[in-house]
């Protein structure tokens, strides 16, 4: 199981995004976080009816998947997965986050970031898609965790 702390976290979307140089472009509400396999996550987001169950449009875009993804996930890993293994002490390290790249594709959009056990990982809860985070094909501005 993978515990890290704030600073920790912080040090390392500073590493992947070094243009993050103020401490209100990354918001880390908790001390310490559980960091999840990755085939967790992808679990989560599968059972927990965000991806392809809510409107789509103006009135319910991506920063409102977002937002909802964001708990609906929090939601599952705290019927799930706590209580297991000793990480019932630890928010899961899963948030929103706002810029204008993602995965190659150019635009301001609202997506999801974890940090997995394997690394930083990015998800669209439109569609479900996750892929690991990089500096060429990803460029955020804000993260909330």
């Amino acid at each position: 199981m993978k515990i890290l702390s704030s600073k920790k976290i912080r040090k390392q979307l500073k590493i992947l995004w070094p243009m993050f140089t103020k401490l209100d472009e990354i918001w880390l509400t908790d001390r310490d976080y559980y960091c999840p396999p990755i085939k967790q996550v992808d679990e989560a987001i599968k059972k927990c009816g965000v991806v392809n169950k809510l409107p789509k449009g103006e009135a319910f875009d991506c920063d409102d998947f977002a937002l909802v993804a964001n708990a609906l996930v929090r939601l599952y890993f705290i019927e799930k997965e706590w209580n297991k293994e000793g990480n019932n002490w630890y928010p899961i390290a899963f948030g929103e986050a706002i810029g204008t790249k993602w995965n190659g594709w150019s635009d301001v959009h609202s997506a999801n970031i974890c940090i997995c056990e394997e690394g930083i990982m990015l998800l669209e809860p439109q569609h479900g898609t996750m892929w690991r985070a990089n500096t060429n094909d990803d460029n955020l501005f804000f993260i909330k965790i």
